[in-house]
């Protein structure tokens, strides 16, 4: 398990970090920005954000208290493992997925993939001083993973999420 976890769980992490960079591929010629001043702040903490600060709090205290991180610093997107597992949720079966919902804080995937969907849409929204942009996508191997057709949906419908089989062993 922890294998088909791991195969699964990489490509779908090196997908989400590589969306982390520039957009134009250059070095700060994006959007001109300004620092938000408390007044402009529209952002209310929901329920599903309070949870989801639990499971970066929760993360980051795992991976510090490893011992090859001690004394070191640690940079991690907690959203980016967020979605990742979220949408590797979807694709398991009901002992790895309750195993993820718990590492979440969630009780049952509709609720996670609700909860998920409404922040994509939230974030989706320009603000006067905020533009956010999320892109997600499921890279599989595919002589490796036989999956069904409502895994695919539900990254569609609930993560915007494409869903892309490619040969990792070339």
């Amino acid at each position: 398990m922890k294998k088909i976890f791991m195969l699964l769980a990489i490509p779908v992490l090196l997908a989400l970090m590589e969306s982390c960079a520039d957009d134009d591929g250059g070095g700060g010629n994006g959007p001109d920005l300004k620092p938000i001043t408390p007044a402009n702040i529209q952002v209310q903490q929901t329920d599903f954000a309070k949870q989801s600060n639990k499971f970066a709090s929760k993360l980051l205290d795992v991976l510090s208290s490893q011992p090859e991180y001690k004394g070191q610093n640690i940079c991690v997107a907690p959203m980016s493992m967020q979605y990742m597992l979220s949408m590797l949720a979807n694709g398991t079966k009901s002992d790895a997925q309750q195993k993820i919902l718990d590492a979440l804080g969630f009780d049952n995937i509709e609720e996670l993939n609700a909860q998920n969907l409404a922040l994509l849409n939230k974030l989706e929204q320009d603000e006067a001083y905020v533009q956010v942009g999320v892109s997600n996508a499921m890279w599989m191997e595919q002589s490796f993973f036989g999956y069904k057709d409502t895994f695919k949906n539900a990254l569609e419908q609930y993560y915007k999420a494409g869903m892309y089989l490619t040969d990792f062993y070339k």
